[in-house]
């Protein structure tokens, strides 16, 4: 009795410092912890970036804002290839607001524009990249730990391509962004919409927080003949069946014959 009364006390406490620190972990947990899922790879030469919804989109891991402020909203598309990242949006803002050039070169955020955030590494300790989109087709990107803008087109460069198209009730973006990472690494994603007299966010004070939600890098696509051969070898693979009747018409015929050589044998 004795010893049984020492184990369910064991039990207890170990139950009980179980439950304290799931309670600690959950307390604990930082906005960088939450793994949005696995972003599948792609052929880049089978994404254009054009301000359209390329077909594949279709297969991409989706992103939205979850604090949405004044109206204004986003759904974004995410796929990856070898050194790229492909984002298409599709951003909810009913009352637009372009700016001037100069204002483009000095402050694009005023424009009504979304902003995509990167942390190649996820590791929480530097602010990755800012790259954004205006609902007019004006890219702009920031190298945020080397506290660099690139707002204009002249140092802008090729690796980040981006284009938009006006739509019903607000607009959508696609942007090229260059990724250093490979399949299985983490990547810190961050998401946020820029409006006339409203912000919305994935995380809130996206440009301001090193603590990105992640997304995984997944498997390739398989592409559609590899799917049409897939499929013709596993038919071929699989067991054949028969139509249930036509196999108990076959059985009766053999057992028949099968009596008939018998009777000939006596």
């Amino acid at each position: 009795m004795k010893s049984m009364s020492i184990l369910n006390r064991t039990l207890s406490l170990s139950t009980a410092a179980l439950i304290a620190a799931s309670l600690c972990t959950s307390l604990s947990a930082a906005p960088g912890t939450k793994d949005l899922g696995d972003v599948p790879k792609v052929d880049a030469s089978a994404i254009t970036v054009d301000g359209k919804k390329d077909e594949l989109y279709d297969k991409a891991l989706n992103i939205k804002t979850e604090i949405n402020n004044g109206g204004i909203s986003a759904d974004t598309w995410v796929l990856w290839s070898d050194d790229w990242l492909y984002v298409y949006a599709e951003v909810v803002d009913p009352d637009e607001n372009d700016i001037s050039e100069a204002e483009k070169a000095t402050s694009p955020w005023t424009a009504d524009s979304i902003e995509i955030l990167i942390d190649d590494d996820n590791d929480g300790e530097n602010y990755g990249m800012q790259y954004r989109v205006d609902f007019t087709g004006y890219g702009t990107w920031k190298d945020r730990n080397a506290n660099v803008n690139y707002y204009t087109p002249d140092v802008i460069g090729d690796d980040f391509l981006y284009a938009a198209q006006n739509t019903d009730g607000g607009y959508t973006a696609e942007m090229r962004i260059p990724l250093d990472a490979d399949e299985g690494g983490e990547v810190g994603y961050n998401i946020q919409v820029n409006g006339v007299s409203a912000t919305s966010y994935l995380v809130e004070d996206a440009w301001n927080t090193p603590e990105y939600y992640y997304f995984v890098l997944g498997e390739p696509l398989p592409s559609a003949p590899a799917e049409a051969e897939a499929a013709a070898e596993e038919t071929a693979a699989a067991p054949q069946t028969f139509d249930a009747a036509a196999l108990s018409a076959l059985s009766a015929v053999l057992c028949a014959a099968g009596i008939i050589a018998a009777k000939k044998k006596r």
